[in-house]
């Protein structure tokens, strides 16, 4: 937010004894006297945010069956869920979050706070929300939704969310509803 540092996810290939690719984050320094220089964060993907305050990246980063990313034949075991990545961005200090539901991860940063929605990619888990100031995730009684299609309301704190009609995220509270119209929402803009 601050336009201080990017963030690229990279996939690093095997060399020498390593011989699994592995995915990484390059964060860059854009200013001052560290301009230019990049530092690495292992084992998180893309695509990445950044809290509203510009503090913490956010990222993901994929959980296997048995703990590792490569079985001993060297083929890769199956990804049981995404679990959403906070990372400092002074420090590169990783905090991992549970996400309370297997399969791919879809997630929204609200602008303002440090707050985070995830969703099931393909719709059919119920949203958790992740205060990341509280070092709190909790699963909304809501019906399954993906994040497909979402817009914030800064000023009241909201994220309004269409998908199978028109629901409004008081995020503060952790409240979700459904709005009633007479018509199906699919997009919307405020």
């Amino acid at each position: 937010p601050d336009d201080s540092h990017a963030v690229f996810p990279v996939l690093k290939m095997p060399s020498g004894d390593d011989t699994a690719p592995r995915y990484q984050l390059a964060v860059v320094n854009l200013l001052g006297d560290q301009n230019g220089t990049v530092r690495f964060v292992d084992n998180a993907k893309g695509p990445v945010g950044f809290t509203s305050d510009g503090s913490s990246i956010i990222s993901y980063r994929d959980v296997f069956i048995n703990g590792d990313a490569y079985n001993s034949d060297g083929k890769m075991n199956k990804v049981v869920r995404q679990d959403l990545l906070a990372i400092d961005l002074e420090k590169l200090q990783v905090e991992q979050l549970t996400v309370p539901f297997s399969g791919l991860i879809n997630f929204f940063i609200t602008g303002d706070g440090h707050f985070v929605v995830v969703a099931g990619w393909t719709g059919s888990q119920k949203l958790a929300l992740f205060d990341l100031d509280a070092d709190k995730g909790t699963t909304l009684a809501s019906p399954d939704l993906d994040l497909h299609e979402v817009v914030p309301r800064m000023k009241a704190k909201e994220l309004w969310i269409c998908d199978d009609g028109l629901f409004r995220l008081r995020v503060e509270q952790g409240k979700l509803e459904k709005i009633s119209l007479p018509f199906l929402a699919w997009h919307a803009n405020m």
